[in-house]
């Protein structure tokens, strides 16, 4: 059977028969959500280096990133942090099916999903750093 529909492009099929142990493709909708805010993305891009990690890891590391000149951020702003990922940010993360979260405990373990979810995930980690940097070098769209 001829998997090419013509345009150089794969049948939806084809995407169903390279998923295997990695699970299922997320919902779209779902995929982009969840890819929408900048915390998300990084919680996620965090979690491929390190799996498994605790809500209390995640606080620190996003309240060390929004420290200032001035010095670290408060222990409420902190907090603040902590509520947003245990009400917003993680419980989307799961919805999306892209980690497991116990809020009961704090754990967050990153769930298997396909390659072409964590290459979106690569790719928007350059893109992002390239807005950084003030610059296109590193983003190749065409590697997508």
């Amino acid at each position: 059977m001829d998997n090419n529909t013509g345009d150089g492009m794969l049948p939806l099929g084809h995407l169903d028969s390279e998923v295997d142990a990695t699970g299922d493709l997320p919902d779209l909708d779902g995929l982009f959500d969840a890819l929408a805010s900048t915390v998300r993305r990084q919680t996620l891009c965090y979690l491929l280096d390190e799996p498994h990690t605790t809500v209390e890891t995640l606080a620190t590391l996003f309240a060390d990133r929004r420290s200032t000149a001035d010095g670290p951020v408060s222990l409420s702003e902190r907090d603040r942090v902590v509520i947003e990922l245990r009400h917003v940010h993680l419980p989307q993360l799961a919805d999306a099916t892209l980690v497991e979260y116990d809020s009961a405990t704090g754990d967050v373990r990153l769930r298997e999903f396909p390659d072409p979810v964590r290459d979106l995930l690569r790719f928007t980690q350059r893109y992002e750093r390239a807005i950084e940097d003030g610059s296109s070098d590193g983003v190749d769209a065409s590697r997508l």
